[in-house]
């Protein structure tokens, strides 16, 4: 397999894909927590999950987030079975403890990694992370 532009190592010997989903997890666990944070040291009357519901808008992103949530652990879960990758645990209870929007980007990031690591292994190519080999 021919690496391409998507897999091809850069900057710790991570693909830019995978670079992309860690900043995709980065910027999801930042984003929802500023919002968390900010809601549970307002005055508010109504509590956290009455208020995903306060309006058609809210309720229709709770429900959004919810479905894709659910489908991305089955997901989840399944693929790490399917690669043989271990820990999938974690990213099941950091999408309910954390946020969706910061699992399943690290998920996708680990993946790829693994993904990049075995297309290297089949290919014959150096793994860029190691040492020179002198």
């Amino acid at each position: 397999m021919e690496p391409t532009r998507h897999n091809s190592p850069t900057l710790f010997g991570l693909s830019p894909l995978t670079l992309g989903y860690l900043a995709a997890s980065l910027i999801g666990l930042v984003g929802t927590w500023y919002c968390n944070i900010q809601f549970f040291s307002s005055d508010s009357d109504t509590g956290y999950f009455p208020s995903l519901f306060a309006n058609w808008a809210s309720s229709s992103i709770a429900i959004d987030i919810f479905v894709v949530a659910a489908a991305g652990v089955v997901f989840m879960v399944v693929d790490a079975r399917r690669l043989g990758l271990r820990l999938v645990w974690l990213h099941v209870v950091a999408t309910f403890l954390l946020a969706a929007a910061f699992s399943l980007p690290l998920f996708l990031a680990r993946r790829q990694h693994h993904l990049d690591t075995l297309a290297r292994a089949r290919t014959g190519a150096a793994d860029p992370a190691a040492p020179p080999v002198s």
